[in-house]
Order: C-alpha cells, then sequence, then structure tokens
C-alpha cells in the first residue's frame, strides 16, 4: 500500500469491494469503539482450523448477537463510506455484506482479510500479538504495564492540541483530517522539536556527547510502532516469548 495515498488522505481501491476510506478525526470515537472488530483474529481465540475464516468468526458472532451485527455494520458503514448493507447468505451458508457504494461491491470471508489489512494500514493499528502460553500472556501483560507506568500518555486530544498550536490554526480544522494524517504530523513536529532541543545541548562546548546522535529534524518516523518491541530487557525471556508468538 502505498503511505503516500495514507499521507494524502486517498482510500483504497479493493477489487470486488471497491473504495476503503480512512477514518477522519471527525469520526474517530466513533471508529475507536469498533476498531477491536478489525483488529482481532481467529487466533486469538485459539482456533487453527484452516477451513474456518476470520470473517466466518466475525459472522457468527453477529447472526447470534444484534449488539455485534450493529457494530460490524458500522465499521462497514464507517470504511466504506456507504448508507446500505445488505446481509447475504451464499450457497455454502456463509454471510457476507452486498455494499451499495459508487460501484456495488461486497464484503466476502474471501476478500475480507485484504479489506481489514487496508483499514489497520490506514488507521494505524497494530495485530495485538497471539500467546499460545497463558504464562507468557500474562507476562507480557504485566511488562506493558509497567512499561506504561514510566511512559507519558498522550491523548488524540493532545496531539490535536499540539499540531493547532503549532499551526496557529483552530481545533475544529482538523475534523476532516485522517488519523493517520494528524498522527504524521504530530510526529513530524515531535521530531523537529527533539532535533532543536538536541541541537541546544550540542552547543554547550563543556558537555561530552561522543556517544551520543544528532538526531535530523527529518529522519524517518515510523507511525505503527510495535507496542510489543523490546518488551523485556531479559534476551532469554524475549527468545521464549518469540516461541510461543505466531
Amino acid at each position: 500500500m502505498s503511505h503516500l495515498k495514507n499521507l494524502r488522505g486517498k482510500p483504497t481501491f479493493i477489487e470486488g469491494i471497491g473504495n476503503v476510506y480512512p477514518i477522519k478525526i471527525r469520526d474517530w470515537e466513533k471508529f475507536d469503539n469498533l476498531k477491536e472488530l478489525i483488529s482481532v483474529k481467529k487466533e486469538h481465540f485459539f482456533i487453527e482450523d484452516e477451513a474456518i475464516k476470520n470473517f466466518d468468526l466475525i459472522m457468527a458472532h453477529a447472526i447470534s448477537d444484534i449488539e455485534v451485527r450493529y457494530k460490524v455494520e458500522e465499521l462497514l458503514k464507517l470504511t466504506l463510506r456507504c448508507e446500505m448493507l445488505n446481509l447475504v447468505k451464499d450457497d455454502l451458508g456463509y454471510y457476507g455484506y452486498i455494499v451499495a457504494n459508487e460501484e456495488t461491491g461486497e464484503i466476502t470471508r474471501d476478500n475480507y482479510d485484504k479489506f481489514r489489512s487496508v483499514v489497520m494500514e490506514q488507521n494505524l493499528l497494530i495485530e495485538p500479538k497471539v500467546f499460545k502460553h497463558p504464562a507468557v500472556a500474562k507476562q507480557a501483560e504485566k511488562a506493558m504495564k509497567e512499561r506504561a507506568k514510566g511512559g507519558i500518555t498522550i491523548t488524540l486530544e493532545d496531539k490535536i492540541t499540539t499540531v493547532a498550536t503549532m499551526d496557529g490554526r483552530d481545533f475544529e480544522d482538523y475534523e476532516d483530517y485522517t488519523y493517520y494524517q494528524l498522527e504524521a504530523k504530530f510526529e513530524r513536529i515531535s521530531k523537529i522539536e527533539e532535533s532543536r532541543s538536541q541541537s541546544i545541548m550540542f552547543a554547550n562546548p563543556y558537555a561530552d556527547f561522543s556517544k551520543m546522535k544528532l538526531v535530523h529534524f527529518a529522519e524517518s518516523i515510523n507511525l505503527r510502532k510495535d507496542p510489543y518491541k523490546d518488551l523485556f530487557k531479559d534476551s532469554s525471556k524475549l527468545k521464549k516469548l518469540d516461541k510461543a508468538v505466531e
């Protein structure tokens, strides 16, 4: 997928489905309550049967629970920017949706994973790791909590206020930004400010920065940071984790 397309806030076309659109800030709170549906896959429920696909699992829950079905349809309407969805069932008994957008498309068990991949890329979602062993999962959860204690909490509101302040614009001016665009701008501002701070420190003739690398304000930024990277300081624990993660 083209990162420039995401940076420009453009949709991605998937054959058989149609255009898939990145979520805008105005819709982010609604999407935030639905994104878990797109993030999980069958392995998170320890289902390894190759005959079962991710969309089968989602639709099984959607058919049996009206609230889940509502969330699935809201998620599809947001990402496909369509008003009408028709639930259908094929000759083999599998469920899907006919999508009434610019061109009639369809979400099925066969194209859902491609759709899922695009949505996650567009909106900077990270797939939760799958841990085979409960003990490792518990260890990872504990490590994540410990890391969070020492980190800085930055909310979406904080990012909007930062970008708006630096731009000299009103907060509502960012409603039509995609989440990807806002995140890219915020991370670039952070990189520029980090570079400026380091430049000031490097100007001190009495300090030794021989082992410190000067950050370039335009160096590449990673918008999809893996929260599991370097989770364990102990390399032996990391090796055990790698063996337990699919």
